[in-house]
């Protein structure tokens, strides 16, 4: 039976969702990862700075009550590491593992990313609760309610101009992955489907300058090739 104040999530989903989370501190409260459990089982991984938000369904996660996690990783080589070897911040694999932890609401938790392809844990970090979990904003009022694969809250309209949107922005969500870009309007958000990750959806703001949907298509591809190459 799992651990009730024990969280396991997909390691590589969570690394990708945190990427939207906010940095401004008087926003503390979306400094982090909202992680909301599913009562069929497992857990939406939810993070937004207020101009993007990604979205993931983890259905293999446990968490026991939601949760607003804060994750700092460790800058310093890991003398934790059960399994002999140096392994470095950057050289960290985070498919096929998850991440263990305690409730950050309760006090600061270090954090176990355990591979499963691998006999090996290694500490990589700690999360905090930087707000309580009820002060996350409703994030479905947003999104609307997401579907299983992401898909069903979208319509595809035709292709209009629609808004343009911060290149910075864009590598955040795009990362290095195959994607699809939806524009339903001229005037609202874009939702952008992984092709290889369909658990994992992303949400992009517009903002006034405005683009083709092949400019923005554009637009995202070159800012993964910028972000895969630094």
């Amino acid at each position: 039976m799992p651990n009730d104040s024990l969280y396991s999530v997909d390691a590589e989903l969570f690394m990708h969702v945190r990427r939207a989370a906010g940095s401004d501190d008087s926003r503390y409260y979306l400094q982090g990862v909202f992680i909301e459990p599913i009562p069929e089982g497992g857990a939406w991984l939810v993070a937004t700075d207020g101009f993007i938000m990604l979205v993931a369904r983890d259905a293999t996660a446990h968490a026991p009550a939601p949760a607003l996690v804060s994750l700092s990783l460790l800058e310093v080589q890991d003398e934790f590491c059960e399994c002999g070897d140096h392994i470095t911040a950057a050289q960290r694999d985070f498919t096929r593992g998850r991440l263990l932890f305690e409730d950050p609401g309760v006090d600061i938790s270090a954090v176990t990313l355990r591979n499963e392809w691998a006999a090996y844990r290694e500490t990589i970090g700690v999360v905090e609760c930087p707000a309580p979990p009820e002060k996350y904003p409703p994030w479905r009022r947003v999104w609307g309610d997401p579907s299983a694969d992401g898909t069903k809250q979208v319509k595809i309209g035709p292709e209009t101009d629609s808004y343009g949107f911060d290149p910075a922005l864009l590598s955040r969500l795009a990362g290095a992955r195959a994607f699809r870009l939806i524009t339903e309007t001229d005037s609202g958000p874009s939702v952008v489907l992984f092709h290889d990750k369909p658990e994992l959806v992303g949400l992009i703001v517009p903002k006034a300058m405005k683009s083709s949907p092949i400019g923005l298509a554009t637009d995202l591809r070159r800012a993964a090739v910028a972000l895969a190459s630094a």
